[in-house]
């Protein structure tokens, strides 16, 4: 989201979450449980989709977007970036945020090198009530 967060290679583990494995396969029906991890959402870029804080269920064995249109996780240039994915006709994919007062729009055409780390399945709003 936003302009991107730094790539991190270690994980800071604060707690769990469960998860049961009928609920994720009446849900979500994963690649398989193992491919599911969470990220937060930072940012305003995705809004009102999701919002800076919520956590994001992603399944990294969805790394393909083609036909299957949907907000992925992308890394490019050592950054991390959490946008819609959208095939075009021609086969290419069109890059955007959801968030109208943000015209982020960029184009998956081998320009430069993406790599999709999957796709968001589930969203967790984190709003304090």
């Amino acid at each position: 989201m936003g302009p991107g967060n730094d790539v991190h290679h270690s994980d800071v583990i604060v707690g769990a979450i469960s998860l049961s494995p009928e609920w994720l396969d009446k849900r979500i029906r994963p690649t398989s449980h193992r491919a599911l991890g969470f990220i937060h959402a930072y940012g305003d870029s995705m809004s009102p989709t999701f919002e800076d804080g919520d956590i994001l269920l992603v399944d990294t064995g969805l790394r393909d977007p083609s036909g299957a249109d949907g907000v992925y996780v992308l890394e490019a240039n050592h950054r991390i970036f959490i946008k819609r994915v959208t095939e075009k006709l021609s086969g290419g994919h069109i890059v955007t945020s959801d968030n109208p007062s943000i015209k982020t729009t960029d184009e998956l055409n081998g320009d430069s090198e993406v790599q999709v780390k999957g796709k968001v399945v589930w969203v967790w709003n984190g709003r304090k009530l």
